[in-house]
Order: C-alpha cells, then structure tokens, then sequence
C-alpha cells in the first residue's frame, strides 16, 4: 500500500477519528446520499463553519426558567451568561 500526502485541488489531507458507532452512521448515510464518506464529512464541516453554530448546549430547554421569552432569546440569554462567566 502506498500512502501519498499532500494536496488534491487545494485540498489538504487530514484525520478524523471516529468511533465505530460514528463510522457506520457515517457510511450508511455516505450510501444514503449516494456520496463517499469524506465528501460527506466535508459538507458538513462547510456547512458548520459557514454558520458558526455550534448548537445549544445538551440539557437547553430542559427546564422551566419562568421567561416566557426563554427560547426565542436563547442565544442571547447564554451570550450573557458566557460575558459573565456562568457558562
């Protein structure tokens, strides 16, 4: 086997680890939208970093915080939070 590295149309080879359980979401949706894997992976990391969202942090809307306006402000209630150190 040859290992070649370097740049494919001003593409930079690099690794991503995945778990099993990752790996085979990954094909089987790879096949799904008749792409190959790395294709599949680079979509997604445009599309993450065109919009810089990250989403919400696990547990977001859990709870009831006696805002009525809670998830329509969301983003800018934990912006507040992060600015003060409580995120």
């Amino acid at each position: 086997m040859v290992t070649i590295y370097g740049t494919l149309c001003d593409m930079q080879k690099t690794t991503v680890y995945l778990n099993e359980g990752e790996l085979a979401k990954l094909k089987a949706m790879a096949v799904r939208e008749q792409l190959k894997p790395a294709a599949l992976i680079r979509k997604a990391i445009s599309a993450f970093v065109d919009t810089g969202d990250v989403g919400l942090p696990q547990g977001t809307g859990k709870y009831r915080s006696g805002s009525r306006n809670g998830s329509t402000d969301r983003k800018s209630i934990l912006r507040a939070a992060a600015r003060k150190g409580r995120w």
